[in-house]
C-alpha cells in the first residue's frame, strides 16, 4: 500500500511541476549556406538535323547580290536594302530561261542580231540568268538579269544591254513600313550614270563576273523618289547541246 501511495504522489507533483511550465524562447535563425550544391550531370546532346533537300543543289551555280538605297512615299522615309539571291530553279524549261548563255557567230547570224553600229563583231554573247531569295517558286522574291556582249574584228570589247527585273522584293523600313517592289529597268532610257565593272567569262568554267551600278529617276521606280541600284553578279550559267539528234546516232 505504502508503494502505491508514493508512486501516486510522484505522480500528481511530476503533474504539477509540468503544468507550470512554460515555453522557451526561439532560438537564432541557422546561417546560410556558403557553398552551392553540386551541378548535376548535362543531359545528353540531341540528334543533328538534316540538311533541306535539294538546297545544296540549288545554291551551288551562284548568286546575284543586290544594294538597294532610297526612300519611300511622300514622306521619304528613308531605307537601304541588302540581299544575297542564290537559289537557281534547274527544273525544266527554266535552266534555259534563267540561267543560260549563247554564243553567236557572225556568219551565222542575221541582221537584226548585229549590235547597232557594230556590223563587224565577231561573237556576240547573250547571258540570261534568274535568281531566288529564298526556294525557288511564283512568289518567291527573285531578279532576273540580262546582258549581251560583243567582240569586233578588231577586238573591240563592249556591252550591247543590259536590263535587270524585281519580282515581289518586300522592302521594310526602320519606321516598320514596308512596300512591295515590281520594277523593271534597261539601259535604253532609265538607268543613269550606269557602270559596268569588272567583267569576266570563262569559257572553261562557264561563269561570268561583273558588277554594275546606276541611278533612276523618281518616275521610274516604285519608291516615287531617286533609287540608287548596284549589282554584284558571279553565276555559272548552263549552255544548251545544239543537234542532239546528231549526237545520239
Amino acid at each position: 500500500m505504502k508503494k502505491m501511495y508514493l508512486r501516486i504522489i510522484l505522480l500528481s507533483c511530476l503533474g504539477i511541476f509540468l503544468a507550470n511550465c512554460e515555453d522557451g524562447e526561439n532560438g537564432l535563425p541557422g546561417a546560410d549556406a556558403t557553398t552551392d550544391g553540386t551541378d548535376g550531370t548535362d543531359g545528353t546532346d540531341g540528334v543533328d538535323g538534316i540538311d533541306g533537300d535539294g538546297f545544296d543543289e540549288l545554291a551551288q551555280y551562284g548568286s546575284i547580290m543586290v544594294s538597294l538605297e532610297g526612300s519611300i512615299g511622300e514622306d521619304k522615309t528613308p531605307f537601304t536594302y541588302e540581299e544575297e539571291f542564290k537559289f537557281t530553279d534547274t527544273n525544266g524549261y527554266n535552266v534555259g530561261d534563267e540561267n543560260s548563255f549563247y554564243t553567236y557567230e557572225e556568219e551565222e547570224d542575221s541582221e537584226e542580231e548585229v549590235p547597232e553600229g557594230e556590223e563587224t563583231y565577231t561573237t556576240f554573247i547573250e547571258f540570261e540568268s534568274e535568281r531566288y531569295l529564298t526556294n525557288p517558286g511564283s512568289y518567291s522574291s527573285h531578279i532576273e538579269l540580262f546582258l549581251g556582249v560583243y567582240t569586233t574584228s578588231d577586238g573591240t570589247f563592249g556591252y550591247d544591254y543590259i536590263s535587270l527585273d524585281f519580282e515581289n522584293l518586300n522592302i521594310l523600313t526602320d519606321a516598320l513600313e514596308y512596300f512591295e517592289m515590281d520594277d523593271s529597268f534597261d539601259d535604253d532610257d532609265e538607268m543613269a550614270n550606269l557602270q559596268i565593272q569588272d567583267y569576266s567569262f570563262d569559257e572553261e568554267t562557264q561563269t561570268l563576273t561583273f558588277s554594275f551600278s546606276f541611278n533612276i529617276a523618281p518616275d521610274n521606280n516604285d519608291t516615287g523618289n531617286d533609287l540608287a541600284v548596284s549589282i554584284e553578279a558571279s553565276l555559272v550559267l548552263f549552255k544548251e547541246v545544239e543537234e542532239i539528234d546528231e549526237l545520239l546516232d
